[in-house]
């Protein structure tokens, strides 16, 4: 598949043979970071909507996806080894928009638990996902919100995100 990038024309068609090189870096050849790399550099010259960073050609949705499913996998393959490549890889996947976004924005909040009104921002950013966490992703949200409200001081919001906690 490499040596047939200097032969095409299109850019989609360049884009759709890189795309397929990344998945076989990242799913099979354990070149994780090079498969991220090559998938940032067909999303980073994507055309997308100006508002709602979607890309503007339907088959480019997919490419999002994967580049957000491979950051997030890498973040979580990172995050009891080294925090900081965890939340660059998180980091990523938060800003791209693919299906699984607000995971990320979750997984982005737990690593700053240091700053609450960091933490808290995050987790509003997550909560525009809700309907696509599952329960344990819920359960965790909740007690973080409630962990930062309480660092803050602020025990009314801190009560209402440990009662939201307490159903799980």
């Amino acid at each position: 598949l490499q040596s047939l990038l200097p032969i095409l024309w299109t850019k989609r068609t360049k884009d759709e043979t890189n795309w397929r090189i990344a998945l076989l870096d990242f799913l099979y050849l354990g070149n994780k970071a090079e498969g991220v790399q090559r998938m940032f550099y067909v999303i980073k010259n994507s055309a997308v909507d100006s508002l709602t960073h979607t890309p503007l050609d339907s088959n480019y949705v997919r490419y999002f996806d994967d580049y957000g499913r491979m950051c997030f996998n890498l973040g979580n393959e990172f995050y009891e080894k080294d925090k900081l490549i965890a939340y660059i890889y998180f980091n990523q996947a938060a800003a791209t928009n693919y299906k699984e976004q607000g995971r990320a924005f979750l997984r982005i909040a737990q690593i700053s638990e240091f700053d609450p009104n960091v933490t808290i921002d995050l987790c509003k950013k997550t909560l525009d996902y809700l309907d696509k966490l599952d329960d344990s992703e819920k359960a965790i949200l909740y007690k973080v919100m409630h962990q930062a409200y309480r660092k803050l001081g602020d025990f009314g919001n801190a009560s209402y995100w440990f009662e939201k906690y307490k159903t799980f």
